[in-house]
Parts: structure tokens; sequence; C-alpha cells
């Protein structure tokens, strides 16, 4: 499995020599003639028809891309929008991955929130201050948070808050989503060194039984 990257990409090339070569061949039969003598034609002609070929290649690739890939995509989100009771669920879940794909400044810092109790606390993003009639009902300041779930971000809980029961941190967003993935294994320190959860390696059956001689030495 490994060889058939290569293998595909040596028939492309064999394909496009066998297509490049004979145009290649039949312009200079005809054209070369207004060539000046320094130049040798068949090599010109067959580097003309490559680029042509490539160019022609990379064209097609971005139409498709910017121009019918848009539309299709365009196409296939109406039939899904239009569909019963999966057609919420679909934009549902498009907004929430457009949310998460907004970079940086879709949440706006990380705190840290009381829950489920006053004794224990989780991390948080905030989104967004909530709306006035919040404040109005409550009789304080309240704060839109997004506290996501462990290991999966990705989901969570929309909860309004008063901002006096919010602590601010330090995290960054990206620091923070290290964190809630490695679920508490990565200490905040190795967070902030850059480390990923895939750091934090199981030791081996003879690493333990090495580490416990030396303990009983």
């Amino acid at each position: 499995m490994t060889l058939l990257p290569l293998a595909v990409s040596l028939v492309v090339v064999w394909w496009i020599l066998q297509n490049v070569i004979p145009i290649a061949d039949y312009l200079q039969t005809n054209f070369s003639e207004y060539l000046p003598d320094f130049l040798d034609a068949r090599a010109f002609y067959v580097s003309v028809v490559l680029v042509a070929f490539l160019a022609f290649v990379m064209f097609m690739g971005m139409l498709t891309r910017y121009v019918l890939g848009r539309q299709f995509i365009g196409m296939w989100d109406m039939v899904f929008s239009k569909l019963p009771l999966l057609g919420w669920v679909y934009d549902t879940v498009k907004q929430v991955l457009a949310a998460f794909n907004t970079g940086k400044s879709a949440f706006k810092e990380v705190v840290m929130i009381p829950y489920p109790h006053e004794d224990s606390w989780a991390i948080a993003f905030l989104t967004n201050e909530a709306p006035q009639k919040f404040n109005e009902r409550t009789g304080e300041v309240m704060i839109a948070v997004f506290m996501p779930t462990t290991p999966n971000p990705t989901s969570g809980f929309l909860m309004y808050i008063p901002k006096r029961l919010v602590k601010k941190t330090d995290l960054t967003v990206d620091q923070a989503f290290k964190l809630i993935i490695s679920t508490g294994m990565l200490s905040l320190d190795e967070v902030k060194e850059g480390k990923d959860v895939l750091d934090k390696t199981t030791p081996t059956l003879s690493q333990v039984q090495k580490k416990e001689g030396e303990e009983d030495e």
C-alpha cells in the first residue's frame, strides 16, 4: 500500500507524456521552420505543450473549486435545509461548525465558572453579554459562556451566569482546548510549554518494573 501513491504518480506521468509527445511531434513537423536555429525544436515544443497542459489542469481545478464547487455546495445546502427534521439538524450542525472555524475571535476569553456546584470549577469560554431582559429578570449582570464537554469540546452547554461568579484566566483558547481534550492528563505548565496529549505516553511493563527495581535498591 505504501507504493501505491508512487505507482499512481508514475502512471499519471506516463499518460501525460504519451499525450504530450505526439502533439509536440506534430508541432515540430509543421512549425519548426518558424523557430530560431539555436533552439531545439523538439525540446521547445515538448516544453510548450507540457506547460500548456499543466496550466489547463490548474485552471480547471480553480474553476471547479471556486465556481462549480460553490454551486454544488449551495445546491447541497438548499436540498438538505428543506428536508423535514433533518434540515433542522443539518443547519444546526453547520452553524456550530462555523462558530468553531471562525478563529480566536469566536471565543472572547477563557474563564472559570462554578459547576456543578460552588466548590468545583469548570473551564468555559466567554462568548457574549446576556440580553438585557435576562439582567432585568435576575437583577444581576449576566454573561453568556460556553462550557464544553470533555474530551469532545464541540459539544457542551450554553449558560447565562452572573458576571460576579466568573473567574478570569490567563489561558489562551488553544491552551484551554488542550486541557479539555487531555481530560486533565496535561498539567497547566505542560500546556503552556506547548506539549500535546500525545506526549503523555503510557509506560511499558518493562519500564515500570525497571523503575520499581530502582526504588527497591
